[in-house]
């Protein structure tokens, strides 16, 4: 039996049926599910392996915590020279990409069974350029005499126990302890964290360049510091927005953000909802500097316009009706199916549609109940453009 075609006839069968019916004959078979579920995971994460047969996959909380390939790509174009060392290596995904911009890439990882896996892969994808290293990194560090053109690191976010953990002194390696020695090991360094991370946790504790917070169709994957060097400490923040199609950017500054004044409306013809990168980026006023928007009120985060933009980065609704949040005022409207959304608002989703008895799904209907800028709750029914 040649085991990656046996892997790839199967690797659309239900695996937990597959180990019941063949466990008895087939030798290797819980290795064979992880490869079969391993690909069906990078079939969207990561096509660039799923292309390739003789991949080799973990099991599936790695794959799980790896970077996809998009925001792989997106780190890869920040950064290229002479050297790079991965001090966080893992399944190596980042590694790979990073590789490219590189003439010699240093991957360290602990486990050594993520290390067997990468070994693999760099013959299977011939790659000749990663140096792999089975160890501890900051251990690695001590002994290397060697100065990187880039370090890369994204600390693991979990503890001895488990448990999910995002502050940089609990993660691993520890950056804060271990600072002066990462430091001066790299000309440029770039540091991955929790989404759930304070941006000012890090500005406080590290001479961050640049930041970036990086979402993948709507939803934060990651925010990336930037250290580099020659370039002076800076609030400057880039949020992007990927897709397989195009990277949306919208940039601010946190300081122009808290000297910015808003401008404030009653919802009008249309409504806007950012992306989510720049809602974790804060900048909400800065908002109605680059669009002309005005916010909803201080706290919900929406906004409006009688001007249609189609560049928004962010959800664009038409606004249908604005009324009271009362299960009579709402009666004549309850025909349709709404997706419900609940901003700055004193109930939650699923509050609103068992008082309302709303029927909930579908596509372009959305029901977003919030407050003015006169804190007044009110529901506003809308169809979703975009």
């Amino acid at each position: 039996m040649d085991i990656y075609n046996f892997i790839l006839q199967h690797e659309h069968e239900d695996i937990h049926r597959l180990l019941l019916e063949k466990q008895a004959h087939i030798p290797n078979l819980k290795w064979i599910v992880q490869q079969i579920e391993g690909r069906k995971i990078a079939k969207s994460k990561l096509p660039f392996l799923y292309a390739h047969t003789h991949i080799h996959y973990p099991h599936k909380l790695s794959l799980e915590q790896c970077s996809s390939e998009l925001t792989a790509q997106y780190k890869a174009a920040l950064m290229y020279g002479k050297t790079c060392i991965d001090l966080t290596g893992g399944l190596g995904i980042d590694t790979l990409f990073l590789s490219k911009n590189f003439e010699k890439m240093v991957y360290i990882e602990k486990n050594a069974t993520l290390t067997e896996i990468l070994n693999h892969n760099l013959s299977v994808l011939n790659i000749q350029n990663v140096e792999p290293h089975c160890t501890d990194s900051i251990s690695f560090l001590k002994q290397d005499t060697n100065v990187y053109s880039w370090l890369y690191a994204d600390p693991a976010r979990r503890d001895n126990a488990g448990k999910k953990v995002f502050l940089l002194s609990d993660c691993e390696p520890d950056i804060l302890t271990h600072w002066n020695l990462i430091s001066k090991k790299a000309d440029n360094i770039l540091l991955k964290t929790s989404p759930l991370l304070d941006i000012n946790h890090v500005w406080e504790n590290l001479p961050v360049t640049s930041t970036h917070v990086v979402a993948v169709k709507n939803e934060v994957k990651e925010v990336l510091y930037l250290i580099e060097k020659g370039k002076e400490r800076s609030e400057n923040i880039i949020c992007a927005d990927i897709t397989e199609q195009n990277i949306n950017f919208f940039e601010g500054n946190l300081s122009d953000e808290q000297n910015t004044e808003a401008r404030y409306a009653l919802p009008q013809q249309y409504l806007y909802e950012p992306n989510k990168s720049i809602l974790k980026a804060g900048l909400f006023k800065t908002i109605t500097k680059r669009y002309p928007v005005f916010k909803i009120a201080p706290n919900s985060h929406l906004y409006t316009a009688d001007t249609f933009l189609p560049h928004f980065m962010g959800r664009v609704f038409r606004v249908k009706h604005v009324i009271p949040y009362q299960k009579k005022a709402f009666q004549s409207f309850n025909t349709a199916t709404f997706n419900i959304i609940a901003r700055n608002f004193p109930d939650t989703p699923e509050q609103i549609a068992k008082k309302l008895s709303v029927c909930t799904g579908g596509e372009t209907a959305y029901l977003i109940a919030t407050r003015d800028y006169k804190n007044q709750v009110m529901l506003i029914l809308c169809e979703r453009l975009y």
